[in-house]
C-alpha cells in the first residue's frame, strides 16, 4: 500500500531496522527513507518517498522549543507545564514539481485517558499548531506550507476539545506570541 503514495509518514519505527529495509526492498529503487533518531519508546520516525516525483529538500529536523519558549506553549485551564515532547515530531522539507511542503510528523504522547494524560496530548499538539503557525509566518521560514501528519493520540471524533480551537494562530490559547 506504501507504494501507491509519492510520500508517506511511518511511526513506532524500533532499533531492529531489518523490517523497514524489507519494505524498502519490495518497494524498489525509486523510493528512499530518511529517518529520526531514537527517542521516547526507543522509537523513530520515518518519511518514505518516490524519490522519481518528490525531491527531499535541505531542511530535515526534530521539533523542539528553546527552554525560553515552553512558557508560551499553555492553553487556558490547563494547569500542566509543557516541558517538551518525549518523541519529538520529526520535520523534512519534500519538493513537487513546483511546490515545497514541510511534513511534520508526529507522535505524540500515549498516556492515560485520564484528565493529566489528555492533558499533556492537547499540549504537544497545541506545540505542533504553534510552530507550524509560527514558521509559516516567519520572515526566513524555509516554507510558507506546513503539514502535519501521523499519531497525535487524541481521541475518536465526536469529542470535542474546545479548548484546542485557534490553536494554529500563536498567543490565542496561549499566554504569549
Amino acid at each position: 500500500m506504501i507504494g501507491w503514495f509519492d510520500l508517506v509518514a511511518l511511526q513506532e519505527i524500533k532499533e531492529n531496522f531489518g523490517p523497514l529495509f524489507d519494505v524498502m526492498d519490495l518497494l524498489g529503487k525509486r523510493f528512499r527513507v530518511v529517518f529520526s533518531d531514537v527517542a521516547g519508546n526507543n522509537e523513530r520516525m520515518a518519511f518514505v518517498y518516490n524519490a522519481d516525483r518528490v525531491s527531499l529538500l535541505e531542511e530535515v529536523g526534530e521539533l523542539a522549543f528553546p527552554v525560553r519558549d515552553l512558557e508560551h506553549v499553555a492553553i487556558e485551564g490547563i494547569r500542566q507545564r509543557f516541558e517538551g515532547f518525549d518523541r519529538p515530531p520529526y520535520i523534512a522539507t519534500f519538493r513537487c514539481g513546483r511546490i515545497c511542503l514541510t511534513f511534520i510528523n508526529v507522535h505524540l504522547y500515549f498516556g492515560s485517558a485520564g484528565k493529566s494524560g489528555m492533558d499533556r496530548r492537547s499540549l504537544e499538539t497545541y506545540a505542533v499548531a504553534r510552530y507550524a503557525a509560527l514558521r509559516r509566518k516567519a520572515k526566513f521560514g524555509f516554507t510558507r506550507e506546513l503539514v502535519a501528519l501521523g499519531d497525535f493520540n487524541m481521541p475518536k471524533a465526536g469529542r470535542q476539545r474546545s479548548d484546542l480551537q485557534g490553536a494554529d494562530e500563536p498567543g490565542a490559547q496561549g499566554t504569549g506570541a
